[in-house]
């Protein structure tokens, strides 16, 4: 039998007598080096600059294990993604904006002329 868990005290005595298991294995939190190991290999995929700050991050991660470091690159990278939407949705607002006051311009223009010509 295999069992994990974040919480051993919560484990009943009578599993943790000797002879019940062959061996039980304690892993703590990961220290800063470790955190940034992890950071790492989580992003390995992600688009980064060259020098991102690894080790500025972890001091704002203490007491994280794998798990917490995994789904902090999760919503990092969707926090990515709606910003590039959204971005992008103003862009393309402004360009639309920018039309619409270049065909204004242009009417106007158009008018004018009409009326000198009417003159």
């Amino acid at each position: 039998m295999i069992g994990i868990t974040s919480r051993p005290e919560t484990i009943d005595s009578g599993l943790r007598r000797a002879g019940r298991f062959e061996r039980e294995v304690t892993l703590g939190v990961p220290n800063e080096e470790a955190r940034i190991e992890i950071l790492q290999i989580l992003t390995r995929g992600m688009r980064l600059e060259p020098d991102f700050p690894f080790k500025d991050l972890v001091k704002y991660t203490p007491g994280y294990v794998g798990a917490d470091i995994q789904t902090l690159c999760k919503e990092a990278s969707i926090m990515a993604v709606e910003r590039a939407i959204k971005s992008t949705e103003q862009n393309i607002e402004n360009e639309e904006q920018q039309e619409e006051d270049k065909e204004s311009k242009e009417e106007k223009l158009d008018s004018n002329e009409e009326d000198k010509e009417s003159s």
